[in-house]
């Protein structure tokens, strides 16, 4: 979506994501959670996603990832590759500047 310009698709393509997974996991605390928490990693608002744009592609592959290992009931393998994208987001938003 990025490559074609399609900044705030990609944002909500990629908060989408996450709400489905929190709601298909079936867990109302963590759904509560997700929904109320001020994450910068969970909620990016749209006006700051082109900061973000860098990371897209690789959010792309690792959804995809996540998806498949769901799709092949590979849990726990999805479970890890889920931990890792959120590793890596974190990682990313912490270590990230805005240029002056």
């Amino acid at each position: 979506m990025v490559k074609k310009g399609y900044h705030t698709g990609a944002c909500e393509a990629d908060r989408r994501f996450h709400s489905l997974i929190v709601a298909a996991a079936g867990n109302s605390k963590l759904r509560r959670a997700y929904e109320h928490c001020h994450i910068p990693l969970f909620h990016v608002r749209l006006g700051q996603s082109r900061e973000y744009m860098n990371d897209y592609e690789d959010t792309e592959r690792e959804h995809r990832a996540i998806v498949a290992a769901l799709r092949a009931k590979a849990f726990e393998k999805a479970a890890n590759l889920l931990r890792a994208h959120i590793s890596r987001g974190e990682t990313e938003v912490l270590n990230h500047r805005t240029e002056n």
